[in-house]
């Protein structure tokens, strides 16, 4: 790969280097509930150590209120279980986030002979879409 935002590829071709560590979330969820019901749900993350000490977020992108989320970071290891407290009056859409500690999406940054420079680094970002149908 090649350096397209300046276009510098030509003159100062730059190295890349892309890792991927595959995240498997299985998401726990009632089919269907009441209006106003209040309702749990299970998301178990596995894959790479790499998410461990993440920082959790959880919310509703529309129409229900998240009342509570555990844990708010995650510990070490392969496995991670967040669970995720909410009611909803409408068909709703409800996530949980992960930001990684350990893992960037991207450095920006340039090497000067041998040595590397890191200017910007964006953290890891992982995030669980859940979809909520209400009765009625």
């Amino acid at each position: 790969m090649r350096n397209s935002i300046i276009d510098a590829s030509e003159s100062f071709p730059e190295t890349f280097t892309v890792e991927i560590r595959p995240i498997r979330a299985t998401v726990e969820a009632p089919a269907e509930v009441e209006p106003g019901e209040e309702f749990t749900v299970t998301v178990t993350f596995t894959g790479s150590t790499l998410i461990s000490y993440s920082t959790v977020i959880a919310g509703a992108a529309l129409g229900a209120q998240v009342t509570g989320f555990t844990p708010s970071s995650l510990g070490f290891g392969r496995e991670h279980v967040v669970t995720v407290t909410a009611t909803a009056s409408e068909d709703s859409v409800i996530f949980v986030a992960l930001i990684a500690r350990l893992v960037n999406t991207y450095t920006l940054g340039f090497d000067f002979g041998p040595y590397e420079f890191q200017l910007i680094e964006v953290p890891g970002v992982v995030v669980v879409p859940i979809e909520i149908s209400v009765q009625g």
